[in-house]
């Protein structure tokens, strides 16, 4: 009887151990599909305190994207993967995997569009750059 009491009692121990050792992948991805990239312990914060939470991080052959917020998307950051500069703007507009950000503060118009596949650049109405964008997870 106090053999059955102290292995009942000690279930739910082992079984959250098991479950903690289950539940925690080595890699992220999909099995038995193409060979992901490992997860990054240390991946990099960008996001500030205000708007913590990280909805898109977009790659293109010379920008990182980063769609920020609270509850719901309010910021774009931009950084030169040659790590020199940056922008963060509020974004304007939010909606179907498309995010839009304006800077007006100087004599010249700049809108930033981020869609599922793109990122664009427009000075005053004229596209100025135009790269294939990887959203990655």
């Amino acid at each position: 009887m106090n053999r059955t009491i102290l292995f009942l009692a000690s279930l739910p121990l082992m079984a959250a151990t098991f479950t903690s050792v289950v539940t925690k992948p080595a890699f992220a991805g999909v099995l038995n599909s193409e060979p992901s990239r490992p997860m990054q312990l240390a991946q990099r914060i960008v996001c500030p305190e205000e708007n913590p939470h990280q909805f898109v991080h977009a790659e293109t052959d010379h920008f990182d994207v980063y769609i920020c917020g609270r509850d719901l998307p309010h910021i774009y950051i931009s950084i030169p993967n040659n790590g020199v500069g940056g922008i963060t703007l509020p974004l304007d507009y939010a909606r179907d995997y498309t995010f839009i950000a304006m800077n007006d503060d100087y004599r010249d118009s700049y809108r930033y569009v981020l869609s599922r596949h793109r990122l664009e650049v427009i000075r005053n109405g004229r596209t100025i750059l135009s790269e294939r964008a990887t959203w990655t997870w």
